[in-house]
């Protein structure tokens, strides 16, 4: 379990930064992944004295990795969704649509 806390940690942190390209799905899963690691390290601590560096480790990533993730979720992800609705707010408006017809003519 110490193990699995620990990937699953680092896992939570690189997600974010490697698959920056879909923000906001991949900042769920990261902070999903991090909470499991959360429990996983609390666990492993506990059941697992030996391992107790392992299980602290992917705890402390898991911790991190939330964080994170959350906190570059709500200053990138959600104005990139809030952007997007505002794009096809745009594209539908009925004086842009006639704007760009009647540049094509001139």
């Amino acid at each position: 379990m110490a193990a699995a806390a620990l990937v699953l940690g680092i896992l939570s942190l690189a997600l974010p930064w490697v698959l920056c390209f879909l923000p906001v799905i991949v900042h769920v899963i990261a902070i999903v992944l991090g909470i499991v690691a959360i429990i996983l390290g609390v666990k492993a601590g506990k059941a697992e004295p030996e391992k107790a560096g392992l299980a602290k480790a992917g705890l402390v990533m898991g911790i991190i990795g939330v964080a994170l993730a959350g906190v570059t979720l709500v200053l990138c992800g959600i104005p990139l969704m809030a952007g997007g609705a505002a794009l096809t707010n745009l594209a539908n408006d009925p004086d842009v649509l006639n704007a760009l017809k009647n540049m094509g003519t001139q």
